[in-house]
């Protein structure tokens, strides 16, 4: 009787070594699935690593990651029909920065050949005139680089497509700055961050940074008061 139960005693230990491997396998995928970090939730983000160009998306809320300054800001396209030249747009770009940096009391901006932040005046952008935000005369537009969760760095950029004169470009200007440090649209009348400064069927006032828009910008950056 031993002798019989031998080779199925053999074949029940060898049995229970292929279902001690299989559970070993999968208990294993699962820890892996446990280590891999969470997806991002930053919308328009990507993966650090990624050598695709990134695909930046027009962040009417303000920048995903707000309150890094100083931005340094450059001018990096005017197209011919706008019949601007950099000198023109450097000093609408330097006030602008200016209208910021006077209401808060804080070096924000910076102007730099190679800054982060450029600034291109776009005089035909098919695929944007066939959507409906074509009607704003600025869009402030972002991707957020990420590796393993942490943001590694920001693509920016700020589209300029229209404006009535200097003065009105300093208010687009000044608003779609606004984006670049964090700040969304306002409701309250005047805010320079209201959507009546970017509105091509809205005419323009003097641009100006009220006192609601540094109390705003203080309240989503309180850290850079603390230093």
């Amino acid at each position: 009787m031993k002798v019989r139960l031998a080779p199925l005693g053999a074949i029940l230990s060898v049995l229970a070594l292929f279902v001690w491997i299989s559970s070993s396998a999968r208990n294993d995928a699962s820890a892996g699935d446990l280590e891999r970090p969470p997806a991002a939730s930053i919308p328009g983000s990507v993966a650090a690593s990624s050598d695709d160009e990134p695909v930046l998306r027009e962040r009417t809320g303000g920048s995903a990651v707000p309150c890094e300054v100083p931005l340094g800001w450059r001018i990096a396209r005017i197209d011919e029909p706008f019949q601007l030249s950099r000198a023109e747009a450097r000093a609408a770009l330097e006030k602008a920065a200016t209208l910021w940096e006077d209401a808060v009391g804080l070096a924000l901006f910076s102007d730099e050949t190679d800054g982060t932040l450029p600034i291109r005046f776009v005089s035909e952008d098919p695929e944007e005139r066939r959507q409906e935000r074509n009607r704003f005369a600025g869009m402030y537009r972002e991707a957020v680089h990420l590796q393993e969760g942490e943001v590694t760095s920001v693509t920016r950029e700020i589209r300029i497509y229209r404006f009535a004169g200097l003065d009105d470009l300093v208010g687009v200007a000044a608003h779609e700055l606004g984006h670049a440090l964090g700040l969304g649209h306002s409701t309250v009348p005047g805010s320079v961050m209201g959507e009546g400064f970017v509105r091509s069927d809205v005419s323009q006032r003097v641009p100006s940074v009220q006192r609601g828009d540094a109390q705003a910008l203080r309240s989503l950056c309180s850290e850079l008061w603390d230093v």
